[in-house]
């Protein structure tokens, strides 16, 4: 029972996989939506995943060994697809052909070997491996496993590099991180690397009580896999970032300059409270003070030792913290909104660690020292 709910459910996470996945291929080469195209690449490859894993624990592997490798090879192009989706998102400007290419050489070539391999062995020997694990010379041996991990392990290493680049650029250009940010793609990913570890265990408990669980827990966590890929990724919004948020040069302005340019950033966040609008960028901000975006990052990294993230938000809670002060009353809820932060967690974290306590704690200490 337990395993007849396991295959049902990599089936059906399967369709769902390869139907949405082959719609987000289709529907981004229309509009010209890159990141759609690359995740319906994932979601493809996933499908073919759990097509492997379902037919495999209904048996029907063994009376069609033929199939075998057939999927799970299939299931490989997610891996460059998830950097390139990542590469996409983060980074826009589209790819030479030749280096989409490049990245999806390695992974054909396995996945090739192998099913040339495969498909040239007698019945027999593909039984014997379906079923004991030897018979086909390479393909029963630890090589081929060895490489794909290997390989695996490269791509998912580059696609953590360019989240970990992205998580800290957008908060050079961004004050609100939550259209933008990647952190749900991180956590996936480290989501997968249990799925495939969870993968490893189940073939070494195979036949026993305890592997049939896992193997309910795996077909469970593969379906939740590809519905956060295909609702997160079909909504992720792209963050272009140039090159020149991160190298700079002043062009020619000098001390004064600066110090002019200083004032007219603090002239605009005091007087004009342009911190309160909510989706507020490094663009906007900087064209409200005749600076281009670059010497803006500069300013507030050198001059300021912030980002503008940190520096956004460091004028909220100042404002936050008068607005307390001089409305005791007023709900804090409100004062968090109007001051421009769509997010309590955010909130409440850049209050903390530009106060030194909660909102709540502030107000209380507002409260005391007015009683005394």
């Amino acid at each position: 029972m337990t395993t007849d709910i396991a295959v049902f459910l990599c089936a059906m996470g399967s369709f769902q996989a390869l139907i949405f996945g082959t719609y987000f291929i289709v529907n981004g080469f229309r509009s010209d939506a890159r990141p759609h195209v690359w995740m319906g690449w994932v979601l493809v490859g996933l499908g073919f995943g759990a097509l492997d894993t379902a037919l495999d624990h209904a048996g029907l592997l063994v009376s069609h060994p033929r199939w075998a490798f057939v999927f799970n090879s299939a299931a490989f192009v997610l891996l460059p697809s998830l950097y390139l989706f990542a590469k996409s998102v983060s980074r826009p400007d589209s790819l030479p052909a030749w280096r989409v290419a490049v990245l999806y050489v390695p992974v054909l070539l396995v996945s090739g070997l192998v099913l040339v391999i495969w498909q040239s062995a007698d019945e027999a020997a593909r039984l014997s491996v379906v079923m004991t694990g030897q018979g086909v010379p390479l393909v029963d041996g630890p090589w081929i496993p060895l490489v794909f991990h290997v390989l695996a392990l490269g791509y998912v290493a580059g696609t953590l590099r360019i989240l970990y680049r992205h998580a800290h650029d957008i908060r050079e250009r961004y004050s609100n991180l939550k259209p933008v940010t990647l952190s749900w793609l991180q956590m996936t990913i480290l989501a997968s690397i249990l799925l495939w570890i969870g993968s490893l265990v189940l073939v070494a408990l195979a036949g026993h009580a305890v592997g049939k669980v896992l193997l309910l827990i795996q077909s469970v966590a593969i379906l939740v896999f590809i519905n956060v890929l295909l609702f997160r990724g079909l909504s992720q919004a792209a963050a272009p970032l140039p090159e020149a948020t991160r190298k700079y040069a002043w062009s020619g302005l000098d001390e004064a300059l600066k110090r002019e340019a200083a004032l007219r950033l603090d002239r605009a966040m005091a007087q004009d409270r342009l911190f309160c609008h909510p989706d507020l960028t490094l663009g906007e901000l900087a064209g409200k003070i005749a600076l281009t975006p670059k010497e803006l990052s500069q300013l507030l990294n050198e001059e300021l030792g912030q980002n503008f993230f940190d520096y956004v938000n460091a004028q909220r809670v100042g404002w936050v913290k008068s607005e307390l002060a001089a409305h005791p009353d007023r709900r804090i809820l409100d004062v968090m909104l109007d001051a421009g932060f769509n997010s309590k967690s955010t909130f409440n974290q850049a209050f903390r660690r530009h106060a030194g306590q909660t909102p709540s704690q502030y107000r209380k200490t507002l409260a005391s020292i007015q009683l005394s």
